[in-house]
């Protein structure tokens, strides 16, 4: 039995309501919402998926930066300043949506890399893995700005997760990365980073001797419509052989 891969993640699409509890002060054009389902709406949801909310006819994506609980509140993340709407209010929702991150059932030390607000989807999935999986080491690369984004509750969350080493990394420095990932020998990395980046880092990652099947990539999701069908190749997150398959 190996990992679960983010194609084996059900891709979903349905549509319903969320209430906005609340906007959460943001950095920028970044928009931290934290959402409620009423009880008759499905919960589950796959770290790295996305939804989309609506409101007078207006379609924005959203990034899980945690899931439905059995409070069935959770948080997202946008890229739009504007407000949907005033808190209390229903918003149209669609979603779960694309391929979320595996799961590293037989993995033992996870590289997780970030930049910029990139930490915030990635947050999702590192929370469930220290909990549920308590024998994979996560060791995290981050720069400074990362922090920024971080709602004051999340950074009191990152300060308590069971991550066994945090890095400030500055990405300018490739001689630092390969120093990194030849003492750390990651048999997981996931990256979480504007696409470029993301894309410049997985390849440096595989110059260090990481195969490219253990690399998954998550970058911004644009271009969705809420009537076009999804499919675990729409992403967001992606096997890094795939990417490189379908670029060459």
């Amino acid at each position: 039995m190996g990992d679960a891969t983010a194609e084996d993640h059900m891709v979903r699409k349905e549509v319903g309501r969320v209430r906005l509890l609340q906007q959460l002060p943001g950095r920028g054009a970044i928009q931290c919402l934290r959402l409620a389902l009423p009880y008759r709406e499905q919960t589950a949801v796959m770290p790295g998926q996305y939804c989309l909310l609506s409101s007078h006819e207006r379609i924005q994506p959203c990034s899980y930066v945690s899931v439905p609980g059995r409070s069935r509140e959770f948080l997202v993340v946008t890229s739009r300043a504007t407000p949907l709407e005033v808190d209390g209010e229903w918003l149209s929702y669609s979603g779960p949506i694309g391929s979320g991150w595996p799961v590293p059932l037989l993995g033992r030390r996870l590289l997780a890399i970030t930049r910029g607000y990139g930490f915030l989807p990635l947050l999702c999935v590192l929370d469930e893995i220290s909990c549920w999986l308590p024998w994979v080491e996560i060791h995290l690369l981050y720069d400074a700005a990362s922090l920024t984004y971080l709602p004051e509750e999340y950074r009191h969350r990152l300060a308590a997760m069971k991550v066994f080493s945090r890095t400030l990394y500055p990405f300018g420095s490739q001689a630092e990365l390969k120093n990194y990932v030849v003492t750390l020998k990651p048999d997981m990395v996931y990256c979480c980073a504007p696409s470029q980046l993301a894309f410049q880092l997985a390849r440096r990652c595989i110059e260090q001797g990481v195969c490219a099947q253990r690399i998954w990539i998550r970058a911004d999701h644009v271009g969705v419509s809420a009537d076009r069908p999804v499919s675990p190749w729409d992403g967001p997150v992606h096997r890094f052989d795939r990417v490189l398959a379908a670029r060459y």
